[in-house]
């Protein structure tokens, strides 16, 4: 493509430079009609040919090209382990006979967004019943506080 492309820009300029100069002098000049390439135009040579800068310059987009890739790799990578532990936290979730049962097996879940979501509501759960056990307060005083509680947790959660 790009060789195609360098073949009919030099095709133009040749036949600018031609007409332009025929045209100044008056005379009717014979066109070439076909512009050929050695086998020795490699891509190689001809970045080579275009000089030290042109050289680094499309040697750095290759290099910036490997690493962009190898960060869409490993971000790929990243979330598929992420996604597979969040869909065994879940499952582990809705097959757990109690709330106390999953907490005591959350090790197993180390890099799971949805588990540290677990946690931190679970232990408000925990503080909540801690705090009706302590009080005579009513339930609804309690269960206002205790929501409060849970809606910081969600959203210091999702801020961090």
């Amino acid at each position: 493509m790009i060789s195609k492309l360098s073949f009919y820009l030099s095709s133009l300029v040749i036949f600018s430079s031609l007409a332009t100069s025929s045209l100044a002098l008056g005379q009717e000049t014979e066109l070439p009609t076909q512009v050929t390439y050695g086998s020795s135009h490699t891509i190689l040579s001809r970045a080579l040919d275009g000089g030290p800068i042109i050289f680094l310059v499309l040697l750095t987009l290759i290099l910036m090209s490997i690493m962009c890739w190898s960060i869409v790799i490993q971000k790929w990578l990243f979330f598929r382990k992420i996604s597979k532990n969040n869909y065994e936290f879940i499952e582990k979730f809705w097959e757990a006979d109690s709330l106390n049962d999953l907490n005591s097996k959350m090790s197993q879940f180390p890099d799971s967004p949805i588990k540290n979501i677990f946690k931190s509501g679970y232990e408000e759960l925990i503080d909540s019943l801690q705090l009706k056990k302590q009080t005579t307060s009513s339930s609804e005083v309690i269960l206002k506080s205790s929501m409060d509680n849970l809606l910081r947790c969600l959203i210091k959660i999702r801020n961090n």
